[in-house]
């Protein structure tokens, strides 16, 4: 039996009436990974930082991620359309899919994993030292839109060649966490039960209490291994030596969310 693959975080935000109505001939099958809210809220807030090229309205950001984050709401949506039957969800931890998230997804569909298949990582995520550098640089206007977007692209390997400090990783403290995780505390245990049969809770819950600082602030050393990695690629180099010179003239952080 032939069949057709389509995965994208877009269907998150989909509506899943409309999405039916344009697979109504097909035998459709819905495998959701969901994401432990907490650690969805960091990722989406370094995504879109990343993008958006600056912090934006963090309380408004955070609201609106509120109310898409009610796993069992979002799922009744899915199932009125489709069926509980045809919905497998998946919570997006490693103990879920022991062998890797590609070939856990392959089991799902009935395939195994070979040599044929081939992953890369896409839309990696940026340092608080190349946010703040991204950040700061987009502030001074010397880049249009698609120019800023390239040096997004250009300091991606960098910065996935020099992550985080595991202290500096997340940008809200432990406290934070818990407090933003336990609004769902009702509904991820009514999806573990509908959907997984479970009684236990829907996500782990570590919140490295001990590791957490902080973040410091674009350092001077760091500023300048940045701009170089950048200046190497093709970005404006005045627009580099500009930014270089206003941190060497204010040392004092720009405003960062969860501070």
């Amino acid at each position: 039996m032939d069949g057709i693959a389509l995965s994208s975080e877009d269907f998150f935000f989909a509506n899943p009436k409309r999405v039916a109505e344009l697979f109504e001939a097909y035998d459709v099958r819905t495998i959701i990974y969901l994401r432990r809210q907490d650690s969805f809220l960091e990722a989406s807030l370094n995504q879109n930082t990343k993008v958006a090229g600056s912090y934006g309205n963090e309380h408004k950001f955070v609201r609106d991620l509120e109310t898409k984050l009610r796993y069992a709401d979002w799922l009744a949506r899915w199932e009125g359309s489709f069926g509980r039957s045809s919905i497998d969800v998946v919570p997006f931890e490693k103990r879920w899919f022991p062998a890797g998230l590609e070939r856990g997804f392959l089991e799902l569909l009935g395939l195994k994993w070979d040599s044929r298949f081939l992953t890369s990582v896409r839309n990696g995520r940026m340092t608080r030292d190349g946010l703040e550098f991204l950040l700061r640089l987009n502030a001074l206007g010397r880049l249009d839109r698609r120019s800023y977007l390239d040096a997004v692209r250009l300091l991606q390997p960098f910065a996935d060649n020099n992550p985080d400090p595991p202290e500096y990783r997340n940008v809200y403290s432990p406290e934070r966490h818990r407090a933003f995780l336990e609004q769902f505390r009702d509904s991820n245990a009514q999806v573990a039960r509908d959907y997984l049969g479970l009684e236990e809770s829907l996500f782990t819950a570590d919140f490295d209490d001990d590791v957490w600082h902080p973040y410091p602030g674009l350092s001077a050393d760091a500023a300048t291994a940045i701009a170089h990695h950048l200046a190497s690629v093709g970005v404006d180099q005045a627009a580099l030596a500009e930014l270089l010179t206003s941190l060497e003239k204010s040392r004092s952080p720009a405003r960062s969310p969860g501070e």
